[in-house]
């Protein structure tokens, strides 16, 4: 599903941090990611969401897949995980499509805090299963968060947590 986020004087938070990374500074994210991995420092890479003229959409379910080019992993998506997955802050890719990023935006440690909505048995069975397949070890978090940390260890090789605030201090002028 697609969700469009409207923009206003009152969007604030991690929200409004990586709408303004993405969208109007990429050139700080890609600096930092390609410092930390070295398989992407010589790669381009090209952000999909939140873009200004996407309306700043968010994306989750198949439709995050669509928007990467990854289709093909639709069914492998539900049979991992129930309808309303994470709705992605960020998406993006290497310009090779051969590594991709799904940004989980945290602007302070209180927005880690949320709880699971699912009430459904078999969405709640699926949701156990998937997190059993990643290890989050002694990080105390939101069963969200740590469902987001485990779709990104489906789909991806790192999971990278970046303070978007000092992102934003760098930026130009």
């Amino acid at each position: 599903m697609r969700y469009s986020q409207s923009r206003t004087s009152k969007t604030k938070g991690s929200q409004r941090l990586i709408q303004d990374i993405v969208d109007a500074h990429p050139e700080l994210l890609n600096a930092h990611i390609k410092e930390k991995i070295k398989s992407v420092s010589t790669r381009e890479i090209c952000w999909k969401s939140p873009l200004q003229q996407d309306e700043f959409a968010e994306y989750r379910d198949a439709a995050f897949l669509k928007l990467l080019g990854l289709s093909d992993l639709t069914g492998k998506l539900k049979e991992f995980w129930p309808p309303k997955g994470p709705q992605w802050d960020a998406l993006g890719k290497t310009l090779d499509g051969k590594i991709f990023f799904l940004v989980e935006a945290k602007a302070n440690v209180p927005e880690l805090v949320s709880f699971c909505g699912a009430k459904d048995k078999e969405s709640l069975k699926k949701i156990s299963a998937g997190l059993e397949i990643f290890s989050v070890g002694s990080i105390a978090a939101s069963l969200t968060w740590i469902g987001n940390v485990a779709f990104t260890n489906m789909l991806t090789d790192w999971l990278i947590c970046i303070s978007s605030r000092k992102l934003l201090e760098k930026k130009p002028t």
